[in-house]
């Protein structure tokens, strides 16, 4: 069993892929811009914000980031609260954690902020002794910044350590930083994406994942 179990958030424990579609497609028709498809934001979740509208924008366009990402950050949180919400078993699995003392982290691709807020906003911010955005660090994901942090702030060494996570970002993140990594089947990049990338371990549900970190 692992000492230490970090969390991604988006598509790990949160589903939120219709919010954020939802909120780049508002944010792009609000520039006069034709809303990305969802397979293209999909790919790209998990990477910082502003690097996610950099890639989404026609080449041309892409000095038009800074005004898209700021309609973005001011529709989210009001499109979040009708379109997020936990997967079902993930509270239930927090808390068999956190009766288990397993010190538990989240390491996500949102802002400083963004990783507070949305963690308040699902009720389980608390269950977290420390929640880790990527405003906090240098670099974001797939570098190994992040998951650093989150060990330094939990005085926790890489050994020691379980990375979770929906994306290839979060399993790069992890190898990069020597920590073992499980890829979960029900975020944004599919089973066979993720396996490519030969994690320690995968989950197709989430009984599947609480086996893996009571193992």
């Amino acid at each position: 069993m692992a000492r230490v179990v970090v969390f991604d958030l988006d598509g790990t424990l949160s589903d939120s892929k219709e919010a954020i579609v939802g909120t780049f497609g508002y944010a792009f028709e609000a520039h006069g811009l034709a809303a990305p498809a969802a397979a293209d934001v999909h790919a790209l979740i998990g990477l910082p914000l502003a690097e996610i509208v950099r890639r989404l924008l026609p080449e041309p366009l892409r000095e038009a980031e800074p005004e898209v990402t700021a309609s973005y950050v001011g529709a989210y949180v009001d499109i979040a609260h009708a379109k997020e919400r936990l997967y079902d078993g993930a509270l239930a699995l927090l808390d068999e954690l956190a009766d288990a003392r397993v010190p538990l982290a989240i390491a996500t691709g949102k802002s400083q902020h963004g990783a507070e807020a949305a963690t308040r906003r699902l009720g389980i911010y608390d269950r977290f002794q420390t929640v880790r955005g990527i405003s906090s660090v240098p670099r974001g994901k797939p570098f190994p910044d992040l998951l650093l942090a989150v060990l330094e702030d939990l005085g926790a060494s890489a050994d020691q350590a379980l990375m979770i996570g929906d994306t290839t970002y979060d399993l790069d993140m992890a190898r990069a930083a020597d920590v073992a990594a499980c890829g979960v089947a029900w975020g944004v990049h599919s089973e066979a994406v993720l396996r490519a990338r030969e994690p320690h371990y995968f989950a197709s549900s989430m009984d599947e994942l609480r086996d893996v970190v009571f193992a």
